[in-house]
């Protein structure tokens, strides 16, 4: 796995612009655009598509600028839409990525392994999201 592969910038838009909506039961707009989310991406501004692969494809996430804006045309939309972006997302090379970088040689695992201080710190952060993540579920319960 390359990690100059996973850039910021990348891997803000797939959180922010496919993911968050998924996990919130919607889907992704055909069109994201990133000036919606100002706090996160700096100019310039981008109108992402989006294309889903199910196979291998490298890199996994790829993020192709196009020089004019172009007209969405598959997707239906009430008006005119236009990108000026596509991200290109591999689900299986993605996939793969991520257990490399948990079970690969110079993966997480091995890290914690290897790595007191890691350990200490992977310890703290799951005591941290299992303490929230109870509290979510109490203030639910409640």
């Amino acid at each position: 796995m390359d990690g100059a592969d996973y850039d910021e910038l990348r891997l803000s838009i797939l959180y922010e612009g496919f993911r968050h909506k998924i996990a919130h039961l919607s889907d992704p707009y055909p069109v994201f655009d990133t000036s919606t989310k100002s706090k996160i991406f700096a100019a310039p501004h981008r109108r992402i598509a989006w294309t889903v692969y199910a196979g291998k494809r490298q890199p996994a996430i790829k993020l192709i600028p196009y020089p004019k804006p172009i007209l969405l045309k598959k997707a239906r939309t009430p008006w005119a839409v236009s990108y000026n972006h596509r991200i290109q997302i591999s689900l299986r090379s993605f996939a793969n990525d991520i257990v490399k970088s948990i079970n690969g040689p110079s993966g997480y695992l091995r890290q914690l392994q290897s790595d007191s201080l890691a350990r200490k710190n992977f310890e703290k952060a799951m005591q941290k999201f299992f303490s929230q993540s109870r509290n979510c579920v109490a203030a639910s319960i409640a």
